[in-house]
C-alpha cells in the first residue's frame, strides 16, 4: 500500500480533508496526525461564568419593606433563586418569610401585578 493510499484511508476514517506529509511518514505519525485531528475537532466551548450579584452581608428583610422585597420577586409574584439573585441560604431563608408574611397580611399581592385591594 502506498503512501497516497495510506492518505486517503486517514481522511476518509477521520472525515476531514487535511493533507499529512507524504515523504517519509512513519506509522506512528499517521497515528498522531489522527490524534491531533480529533481532539481539535471534538474540544467542547468554555462556559461563559457572569459575575454573581451579591447581596450586601449585614442585610435585613422585614415584611414591612415592600419595595426591598418586590426587587427579589418576578412580574409574576415567584421568589428569585438565590443563585440569581446573590442572597445567601440565611438571607434567602429570611427572604421567604418575609415575602409570605407580606402575602398574608396582603402588604403585597400573590401576584405581583396585582396590588391589594386597599392599596388602590
Amino acid at each position: 500500500m502506498n503512501m497516497r493510499a495510506i492518505q486517503k484511508k486517514i481522511a476518509v476514517y477521520t472525515r476531514l480533508c487535511v493533507k499529512i506529509p507524504t515523504k517519509d511518514v512513519d506509522f506512528f505519525i499517521i497515528h498522531y496526525y489522527i490524534y491531533r485531528m480529533i481532539q481539535t475537532t471534538n474540544r467542547k466551548k468554555k462556559k461563559f461564568v457572569k459575575l454573581k450579584k451579591t447581596v450586601d452581608p449585614s442585610a435585613t428583610f422585614d415584611y414591612k419593606d415592600t419595595h426591598v422585597i418586590r426587587r427579589f420577586m418576578t412580574e409574576h409574584g415567584k421568589i428569585i433563586p438565590s443563585r440569581v439573585s446573590g442572597a445567601s441560604a440565611q438571607q434567602q431563608r429570611e427572604l421567604k418569610i418575609a415575602i409570605k408574611r407580606a402575602r398574608v397580611m396582603s402588604l403585597i399581592g400573590y401576584d405581583s401585578n396585582i396590588e391589594p385591594k386597599f392599596m388602590t
